[in-house]
């Protein structure tokens, strides 16, 4: 009789318990507690809170040294080592400000040069010394040292009221010496395309700078003379220098360009009731201006101004601007005719 195998006796599933740690709380409860604790933590204090890593010393050895005395050991050097933070890219920007901090501690250190102050004397008494030496450059070779009216320019922005009224007495000067006794006509394009001789070429050149020098300084008179009777005194002072600049050329070279601006000058300051030294000026000039007036094309144009000026004012004006035109040529012309 064969024998009976053996049958093996399977033991019924049991679930296994749950992993329990020394104080008895499963690690799911673990983990779920650590999850729900998370919310509350508060990292940037925990931050704040750690220690610093501060600077150490490192000692270095050195090697003692042979004398006469003997052997001397030397004093051990000091070395400042600071260990890298592990956060070290939130310490950049102390870094970045440490540096802009010393950048700001020098510059406040190297203090900027002052620039020297000029008095306005030293001003006045430059200034005259420029335009002197401008003038008799001028003087000598017109046609050569026409460019130095450019010069004059700069002393005409100036400041020092002083400066801008020497400024315009020099002006005047030049011109009225170098100012020649015909009137400039513009270039047309075709003239620019010509071919000329050396010293035609010179010829206009010189004609070309005198005449933009000259509307120059004509449109600085015009803007000065607004401000005449004006309460600021220097402005005033200056505007009455304008104003006299203007009454010369008007009476010496009335035949030069730009002539209608001038006359605009006289017309713009008679227009205003107020009476002063200005005012008589300027009546004695149109005076002048009509009786010396032999072709009579400066008067017309004097006489056109001076009613359109009337008409706008609604003739409210002062007497003896009406009074200059019985200074007119043709009174007299018509009276030696008769």
């Amino acid at each position: 009789m064969a024998p009976i195998a053996k049958r093996r006796r399977i033991s019924p599933d049991v679930e296994s318990p749950p992993n329990t740690t020394k104080n008895g709380i499963s690690s799911e409860d673990k983990i779920e507690n650590f999850y729900r604790n998370a919310a509350g933590w508060d990292l940037e204090q925990d931050y704040e809170n750690r220690p610093r890593n501060l600077k150490k010393k490192k000692e270095e050895t050195r090697l003692p040294i042979k004398t006469s005395e003997g052997w001397v050991e030397q004093a051990p050097a000091v070395v400042e080592q600071k260990e890298e933070d592990a956060d070290s890219f939130l310490g950049s920007g102390d870094e970045d400000e440490a540096v802009d901090d010393d950048e700001e501690d020098m510059d406040e250190e190297e203090e900027e040069p002052e620039v020297p102050q000029i008095s306005p004397r030293e001003q006045i008494l430059q200034a005259k010394e420029d335009l002197a030496r401008v003038a008799s450059l001028i003087s000598e070779d017109p046609e050569e040292h026409i460019g130095q009216l450019k010069k004059l320019q700069v002393h005409a922005t100036s400041q020092n009221r002083t400066v801008v009224k020497l400024c315009m007495a020099t002006q005047l000067a030049i011109y009225r010496d170098i100012i020649p006794g015909y009137r400039i006509r513009p270039v047309s394009k075709e003239e620019l395309k010509q071919k000329l001789s050396k010293d035609v070429r010179k010829l206009r050149n010189f004609e070309q700078m005198l005449v933009g020098g000259y509307h120059e300084y004509v449109k600085a008179l015009t803007r000065a003379a607004k401000k005449s009777g004006d309460k600021d005194k220097e402005a005033a002072s200056v505007a009455t220098v304008a104003i006299s600049c203007a009454c010369t050329l008007l009476n010496t070279v009335p035949h030069f360009n730009f002539r209608g601006d001038l006359i605009n000058i006289l017309v713009g300051r008679l227009s205003i009731r107020q009476v002063n030294s200005d005012f008589h000026k300027c009546v004695e000039c149109l005076e002048t201006l009509f009786r010396d007036d032999e072709d009579g094309n400066a008067s017309r144009e004097a006489v056109d101004l001076l009613c359109k000026m009337m008409k706008s004012r609604n003739y409210n004006i002062h007497e003896s601007v009406l009074n200059t035109f019985l200074h007119l040529r043709l009174l007299s012309e018509f009276a030696h005719r008769s």
